[in-house]
């Protein structure tokens, strides 16, 4: 009786279905390794069937690649209708200040970045020249200072 009693119940655990879980940054889950841990939880747990991870509206920044693997299989991952949640691995940029005229500064230390977005739109960082490249004319040889002739902001390669 107590065999039939735990396979009974094995065959319930086994066949129930899996949860959905939904992703916010207002939580409880509010980060896609989190939502990804749950499943993998629930799947350890006896839940069968496809998971269904629902990803709110908000910025999700990845401090490192999101890795799935075969155990993230029978997986679906979906935003609400309407809602455009965003993905970044960017980070944050914090500490900003004035400094003379429309210049603002920052310590931007750490990984060397390509891109700049002020308030979701791509900015130009700044660099001399604004547009092409300066060009130079020397030579050097290995051990000995570099000596460079410079011609001025006019003329620039393109």
């Amino acid at each position: 009786m107590l065999i039939r009693l735990a396979m009974a119940l094995f065959i319930v655990v086994a066949a129930a279905p899996a949860e959905d879980i939904i992703v916010s940054p207002a939580g409880p889950i509010k980060t896609l390794v989190e939502a990804r841990d749950a499943a993998r939880a629930q799947r350890r747990a006896g839940s069968a069937g496809p998971i269904t991870i629902t990803v709110r509206a908000g910025t999700y920044f990845l401090s490192e690649t999101l890795i799935l693997g075969p155990e993230d299989s029978d997986t679906v991952w979906e935003a609400v209708h309407g809602e455009h949640p965003v993905i970044s691995g960017g980070r944050i940029i914090s500490g900003w200040t004035k400094s003379s005229g429309a210049v603002w500064t920052a310590d931007a230390s750490g990984p060397y970045f390509h891109q700049l977005f002020i308030n979701g739109r791509r900015a130009i960082r700044a660099r001399t020249p604004n547009d092409g490249f300066f060009r130079f004319e020397g030579s050097g040889s290995p051990g000995k200072p570099l000596q460079m002739r410079f011609h001025g902001p006019n003329r620039f390669y393109r």
